[in-house]
């Protein structure tokens, strides 16, 4: 059946390809945004905000559906006088008086009365509103791929500048979902014949520590390693407001700090088994938001054969190492140090000591780098050296390796 979907925020982080989905199945989309969306066969926009009035002309045509997505994050108002809150009432009395029969509120697991931050309490104050027969309200958890903006972008920038990362609250449980699951899972709510419940939780089901989802971001999009130094809310909170004062290249928005730290988590199996929804595997959705895996192999091959070698390699020992990974290992690349990446001479100082337990590990990839730099006599070349200049090349080698010793023992030992 073909549905005619009015969607607030169209032209947001979510709002966006919740319109391309929406039309992708055939259905007829009304926008109401401040921005403008890319002309379209079956769509129409009309300028709105939270701040205006509802054009009358939006419900010319008989809507099936409201989709309210559009957020407004910075207000100056009194909370009980919040442009979200305001602007959604009069929303949902104009989809009430046009006889709209479902209104979907695109709402968060952080709202609950008492939440910590004002986005939290103004939802819960929104969603209470929700009283009619085809009223809903979707909880969505932590959002994340797609293009960079908002939250997601915030969480990016975060992993991408820092080695090293003092978090507040690392331990609280976070519940993710793909940017593509969300939009599914709001249309087929708005899909949905028949209703039986009130209130569908948009998340994953297990929840994971924060600090372990920074952690899983830094590997995947940045192909580095994070370490977390966990702080206490209160001191956190007062760096934080001088960090942003300062010229930085990321800012924290505080509201979304409060927000992490009065974080709940909610249970969505049943919910999700209702949508029929499954939800896709968190690491290689965020394997694919970053560059591809020839791409991060590539690199590898960069650092490793020119940590073997000493110069930087040609292009075909660049392509026989990644060969060789794709044939005899699962192809996936390595997480390496960032000072390594950065000087791939002290990935020596990371090579595991003692035998490689698996084939996949830093040491046995070291291992094929040398195999590959010497099939060109690129790596360890001391034949013409004359006796005395191979000597003391050998006797710098084996004081470089005594020096590093005690790096390899502590850095290079096998982590679970």
């Amino acid at each position: 059946m073909t549905r005619h979907v009015l969607i607030t925020g169209g032209s947001g982080y979510i709002g966006e390809p919740l319109v391309a989905k929406a039309l992708a199945k055939g259905w007829r989309v009304t926008v109401l945004s401040r921005q403008r969306p890319p002309k379209r066969p079956r769509l129409r926009w009309f300028p709105w905000s939270l701040t205006k009035v509802v054009p009358q002309e939006a419900w010319l045509d008989p809507v099936d559906v409201v989709l309210h997505v559009a957020h407004q994050w910075e207000s100056t108002r009194p909370e009980h006088e919040d442009e979200n809150l305001l602007g959604s009432h009069a929303l949902l009395m104009a989809a009430r008086a046009a006889g709209v029969p479902r209104f979907v509120l695109a709402s968060s697991v952080s709202a609950r009365e008492g939440a910590l931050n004002r986005y939290g309490r103004v939802k819960w104050a929104i969603g209470r509103e929700m009283t009619g027969a085809g009223e809903i309200v979707a909880r969505i958890g932590m959002v994340y791929g797609g293009p960079h903006r908002g939250q997601w972008k915030t969480l990016c920038a975060l992993t991408a500048s820092f080695a090293l990362l003092p978090m507040i609250c690392a331990g609280t449980g976070v519940q993710p979902i793909h940017l593509d699951d969300l939009c599914e899972g709001l249309l087929r709510i708005c899909a949905l014949s028949t209703l039986d419940r009130r209130c569908y939780g948009l998340a994953d089901p297990t929840p994971i520590a924060f600090a372990t989802w920074l952690r899983l971001l830094a590997r995947h999009i940045h192909g580095k390693n994070l370490y977390i130094v966990p702080l206490p809310l209160q001191p956190a909170v007062m760096a934080m407001r001088v960090a942003n004062a300062l010229p930085l290249p990321v800012t924290v928005s505080e509201e979304r700090v409060m927000g992490l730290a009065g974080l709940t988590t909610i249970d969505t199996a049943a919910d999700l088994a209702a949508l029929e929804l499954t939800l896709r595997r968190i690491e290689p959705a965020l394997m694919a938001e970053g560059p591809s895996q020839r791409h991060r192999l590539l690199a590898e091959a960069h650092c490793l054969l020119h940590a073997v070698g000493s110069t930087a390699p040609p292009p075909s020992r660049l392509a026989a190492y990644v060969r060789g990974i794709e044939r005899h290992s699962d192809g996936t690349a390595l997480v390496l140090p960032s000072l390594a990446r950065r000087c791939p001479s002290l990935l020596r100082a990371f090579e595991p000591v003692g035998p490689s337990r698996r084939p996949g590990d830093l040491k046995a990839r070291l291992h094929m780098a040398a195999t590959i730099a010497d099939a060109d006599g690129t790596a360890y070349a001391y034949e013409g050296d004359g006796l005395a200049a191979t000597l003391w090349r050998l006797f710098r080698t084996a004081c470089v390796e005594a020096t590093l010793m005690p790096f390899r023992l502590i850095l290079g030992r096998e982590r679970p």
